[in-house]
């Protein structure tokens, strides 16, 4: 038992936390924490979207986008990347959710639970 579960529980549990950490990055990536409390479970997704959509582009010294016409086979490949954003908060979310399910699970096998 001390050698086989509660190592397995301790480092499930462990590794939840670093996955909810990655999480809370992604939720909190559109809050300016000088103004306004850091969000611990959800976020305004639509928000958290358009930040992750926002255009990649090169810009100048002053902040302006760059004139694509000089490199066209460059700015191509990055014209599709709507999945990017998608990407990630799914990919975090779902990551987060089997997370928790591992922790359910491997809490239920170390300690004798009643169906």
């Amino acid at each position: 038992f001390w050698i086989s579960k509660i190592p397995t529980v301790v480092g499930s549990t462990w590794f939840g936390i670093g996955i909810y950490m990655g999480y809370l990055e992604l939720i909190n990536m559109d809050v300016d924490l000088s103004k306004e409390r850091a969000n611990l479970l959800w976020c305004d997704w639509q928000a958290l979207y358009t930040v992750l959509r926002e255009d990649k582009s090169e810009k100048d010294e002053g902040g302006q986008p760059t004139s694509s016409t000089e490199n066209d086979d460059d700015s191509s490949c990055c014209d599709v990347y709507w999945y990017q954003p998608l990407s990630s908060i799914l990919g975090w979310v779902i990551y987060l959710v089997g997370a928790i399910l591992y922790e359910v699970a491997n809490l239920a096998d170390a300690f004798t639970l009643s169906q």
